[in-house]
């Protein structure tokens, strides 16, 4: 809708106006109208019109003062000049100052009044685009710290009054080439009354500018910021298809406050490897140079002993139960970086020494791609590789060994012995014990031990099942025998899972 004001002090001329087009079917909103220029002037100050059509001879206040003032106040509305013919040379001057055109009183009909409407629309349609289009070359300029532009006309971002600058990022992968248009106009159709501006971020993602109430306290600023990124998320989501996190950056009010804001946005963005999924952040994480942990040493001893020795039944949810939940409770990025370059190494040393181009293939894109990823994401994907070199290990293993493992996976909720293996293989079971230790390290109980606590591990963490019914789940006929070995196996408690 396109916001129209009429000024004429005739009250006759007025209500025949008034009463001459259907303005909401043509896509008007009529204002309230005036009967002289200074309450015309009043009324554009307050409602900002896009079209004014005035007369040009009134009293306290002419048309063409009208037109003077608005100028001056910034209102950059279409005007129409309603005259007769004694006024010609007036209508010259007008628009000589800009104004778009005038109808002679007596010419005007449903057919001329549309015409000059529709003129007057295209006119704003154009100036718009033009604006638009100035508008993101100069915001451009601020981003990349030309500071000579900061310090130039504020006018141009008179849009910003008091904004929230709010940084959007793609959760697993960058935003390739978004549609700056098009997502504001979502935005603004389907959250109305929202005013913001889109851009592209040069470090990727996107920046959304987001207009706020003057007056509003600070608790409620807050809470309003949080339901405008959880609709804009939720947008995303349904209409895109797209997961996406948000930093809050700082309050806008004048150009020198965009760059620091921006800056402030992606620092704050840095904190997302800390959390899973979608989420609102609106404070920095630490990046400052810690020791590790006791748990967080232990932890990575852990993953390089067991790597090494190509023991992997302890390694499914330990990294993200033990290792990851240590890091993130330090959400420093400094402990992150360096926990995960350890972690790429021990990886990067066994591949070596495989020479399984497979593995290697995919551990090259996980070294690519983890700095897009969060902690949880990391772990899982690092699991995934351990699980290729698990598979790699095992045909090192002798054809009885590999079945022995297999019989445990496929049997360890039941009561089962060395004896059963042996007596399926038809051979000595003394002797399979001694070439399962030889080949794996470990006897064929720890061995099923560890399988059951592997096992124990995993249902435990779908939050399904209750501690006695993973018991015996995994083979255990009393729920506090189970518990003593799930201690002594994992140092840890089944509740804490």
């Amino acid at each position: 809708m396109y916001k129209v004001l009429i000024v004429e002090d005739m009250d006759l001329t007025r209500e025949d106006l008034i009463s001459l087009i259907n303005w909401e079917r043509y896509g008007f909103e009529l204002l309230p109208d005036a009967r002289n220029g200074k309450i015309g002037l009043e009324y554009a100050k307050r409602y900002r019109p896009d079209i004014v059509i005035t007369d040009i001879k009134m009293p306290v206040m002419t048309g063409l003062d009208l037109v003077a003032q608005m100028k001056k106040e910034n209102i950059e509305a279409e005007v129409i000049l309603l005259t007769a013919y004694e006024e010609f040379e007036l209508a010259k001057r007008a628009l000589q100052m800009g104004v778009r055109t005038f109808i002679l009183k007596y010419e005007i009909d449903e057919e001329v009044l549309l015409r000059e409407l529709n003129g007057c629309i295209e006119a704003l349609k154009t100036k718009e685009n033009v604006h638009k289009v100035r508008m993101k070359q100069y915001l451009e300029a601020i981003l990349a710290g030309e500071n000579e532009i900061c310090k130039s006309d504020e006018t141009i971002l008179e849009w910003i009054g008091k904004s929230v600058l709010i940084l959007l990022e793609q959760i697993g992968k960058p935003l390739m080439h978004p549609d700056e248009e098009g997502i504001r106009e979502l935005i603004e159709t389907e959250i109305p009354g929202s005013k913001i501006r889109v851009m592209k971020n040069s470090g990727g993602g996107i920046l959304i500018f987001y207009r706020v109430r003057s007056c509003i306290s600070k608790m409620h600023l807050d809470s309003e910021i949080r339901e405008f990124i959880t609709k804009v998320q939720s947008l995303f989501s349904s209409q895109m298809g797209l997961s996406m996190t948000a930093s809050i950056g700082g309050m806008i009010r004048k150009n020198k406050d965009i760059l620091p804001a921006k800056e402030e946005a992606e620092r704050i963005m840095k904190g997302r490897v800390f959390h899973r999924g979608v989420c609102i952040l609106d404070r920095a994480a630490k990046d400052e140079k810690e020791e590790f942990s006791a748990e967080i040493k232990d932890a990575l001893r852990c993953v390089e002993e067991n790597i090494e020795k190509d023991s992997y039944e302890n390694m499914p949810g330990f990294l993200e139960n033990v290792l990851c939940r240590s890091v993130v409770k330090t959400e420093n990025l400094y402990i992150w970086r360096k926990v995960s370059e350890k972690l790429l190494y021990f990886l990067m040393h066994r591949c070596a020494a495989l020479e399984q181009p497979e593995i290697e293939e995919r551990l090259d894109r996980f070294k690519r791609d983890f700095q897009k990823m969060d902690i949880y994401s990391f772990m899982k994907e690092y699991e995934g590789i351990m699980e290729m070199l698990e598979s790699s290990s095992d045909s090192r293993y002798s054809g009885k060994v590999r079945y022995i493992k297999a019989f445990m996976e496929q049997n360890y909720s039941r009561d089962i012995s060395l004896n059963d293996v042996a007596g399926d293989l038809g051979m000595n079971a003394i002797y399979l014990s001694q070439l399962f230790k030889k080949e794996t390290g470990s006897t064929f109980s720890a061995y099923l031990t560890k399988v059951r606590m592997n096992q124990a591990i995993r249902l435990l963490r779908t939050g399904e099942y209750k501690i006695y019914e993973v018991s015996e789940m995994v083979g255990y006929q009393t729920v506090q025998y189970f518990s003593k070995v799930f201690k002594k196996e994992t140092g840890k408690n089944p509740k804490d899972y």
